[in-house]
């Protein structure tokens, strides 16, 4: 399945990601929120539960996903 990242774009005032991607030939958005645990070094990536239900069978994509939200 071809998958494109077309934008990641932060929520004012919240720790939310909307991002936009076109998976096959369909435009998908979902929200995703992104927490840093105090005293750890590690960042929790949560989604909402249409990328939850999405990304249960395409793990591969949302691997992808949260190496680009550690970069951003």
């Amino acid at each position: 399945m071809k998958t494109s990242l077309l934008s990641i774009q932060p929520v004012k005032g919240t720790n939310e990601f909307k991002v936009l991607m076109v998976i096959g030939d369909n435009r998908q958005q979902f929200t995703f929120t992104v927490e840093h645990p105090e005293q750890e070094s590690f960042t929790v990536i949560g989604g909402d539960i249409n990328s939850c239900k999405f990304f249960r069978f395409n793990q591969h994509i949302s691997a992808k996903l949260g190496d680009l939200f550690g970069q951003f």
